[in-house]
């Protein structure tokens, strides 16, 4: 005769090790969620600490000093900008940098600051 209540049983123990299988890839997705956060949260203090660190102009200067009239600029964040008609960013009514947004300083142009 069969045993239905070993039989219950067996199935009772066999659902406690797919819950706790379960709960074990439960907890390390838990984890990996938890360490993501972590980098996400990581990152964001990285960009906010950057930001409060950087510059709030973008200064521009000549290429080359030697040839002022080469109209080739450099700025602070990395833009190589050639002004193709007379006259630097001032002369030609620049307020911002082209490339990052930020209020733009020429360093180099009658001030003698470059």
């Amino acid at each position: 005769m069969i045993d239905m209540e070993a039989i219950k049983k067996r199935d009772e123990n066999q659902d406690d090790v797919y819950a706790v299988a379960d709960r074990s890839a439960l907890l390390a997705e838990c984890e990996q969620l938890r360490e993501a956060l972590l980098e996400l949260a990581s990152q964001r203090i990285s960009r906010a600490v950057l930001a409060s660190t950087e510059p709030e102009i973008c200064r521009w200067w000549q290429e080359d000093e030697s040839l002022p009239d080469s109209g080739i600029w450099e700025t602070d964040c990395g833009l190589i900008w050639e002004l193709i008609e007379d006259g630097g960013p001032k002369e030609h009514d620049m307020a911002y940098c082209l490339k990052c947004g930020k209020p733009l300083e020429v360093v180099n142009e009658e001030d003698g600051d470059g």
